[in-house]
């Protein structure tokens, strides 16, 4: 086996971390989808009439997944990028900062560079859209920035462990010799 193998590539961490984000977006659009559906149907059922009801709930449905389905496929495609750009990050700062593989160290790492990356992501995020973000409303800013927040802070902590598992094997790997079988 070449050391290579035994040691995982940067194109690998970030096809992997690309993959990663555009199904974290998917599973976050799916949830959000099925609460919009459901809060919507609900009111529409207490406020129509009966004959007219049933319909409404059904498109009132496929607006909202057609919606959440185009959104969430744009969302994906640029989150896509960002995670390949984020898992890159995760591996060089766990390589630099945590050499002897130590798994507490590891996940503090990741969690400071999430951290980090959602203070630049968040800061350009109000630069470029000053006039257009509000947060008059809890709701809204729940949505659009705690829960996305969190669920990448996790989604890090959980790749960082891997990547440092990873990179702890291929190292051991190499350095017992079996690059040489």
């Amino acid at each position: 086996m070449e050391k290579s193998k035994l040691n995982i590539s940067n194109k690998t961490v970030a096809y992997r971390g690309g993959v990663v984000a555009a199904a974290t977006v998917f599973a976050y659009s799916l949830i959000t989808m099925i609460y919009a559906i459901i809060r919507s149907s609900v009111t529409i059922y207490g406020v129509m009439p009966i004959l007219e009801r049933n319909t409404i709930i059904i498109a009132n449905g496929f607006s909202i997944a057609y919606s959440v389905a185009i959104f969430s496929l744009v969302m994906a495609a640029l989150s896509s990028v960002a995670g390949s750009v984020a898992a890159v990050i995760l591996k060089k700062s766990l390589q630099y900062f945590n050499r002897r593989f130590n798994s507490k160290r590891a996940m503090l790492i990741s969690c400071m560079t999430a951290l980090a990356m959602l203070i630049v992501t968040y800061t350009l995020f109000y630069a470029l859209l000053e006039d257009w973000m509000t947060f008059d409303n809890a709701e809204t800013f729940v949505f659009w920035f705690i829960f996305p927040a969190a669920i990448f802070i996790a989604v890090s902590m959980i790749a960082g462990g891997i990547i440092n598992k990873t990179l702890e094997t291929g190292i051991e790997a190499a350095s017992i010799g079996i690059n040489k079988i």
